[in-house]
């Protein structure tokens, strides 16, 4: 981890502080109950993200709200297989064919792309 301006990653100082936090929990369910705890109090919605392959290697985020979001989604990988999901599509067509969208396009570690139409933002409390 470095500061903001120095070589390698860039955190904010918030990002850091809540990094340290989050540091200090031992265990998954001691994370999840922190995070619902917080979001009990200050009526936050959970952002849990699914992760989905497309043709074009572009890695796509889904996040509650959009059309790709499962309805039982796997946050502790009971279900995982190895490999996220893929689908047979390039972003442009799952777009097209999706337009309910709360979802990041990842094609590199510093490339990526967000698209949250204005229904889904009211929705989720964006």
């Amino acid at each position: 981890m470095s500061y903001e301006g120095s070589p390698g990653f860039s955190f904010s100082l918030k990002q850091v502080y809540e990094l340290t936090r989050l540091s200090k929990l031992r265990s998954f369910d001691s994370l999840r109950s922190a995070c619902q705890s917080r979001a009990s109090r200050h009526n936050l919605p959970s952002m849990m993200p699914v992760l989905m392959k497309l043709k074009g290697k572009c890695l796509l985020s889904v996040l509650p709200g959009d059309e790709l979001y499962p309805e039982d989604p796997d946050y502790r990988a009971e279900r995982w297989e190895g490999e996220f999901p893929e689908l047979d599509m390039t972003l442009a067509e799952v777009n097209a064919r999706h337009p309910k969208m709360n979802r990041a396009a990842l094609f590199s570690r510093t490339e990526f792309e967000v698209f949250v139409s204005p229904d889904v933002a009211e929705d989720v409390n964006l």
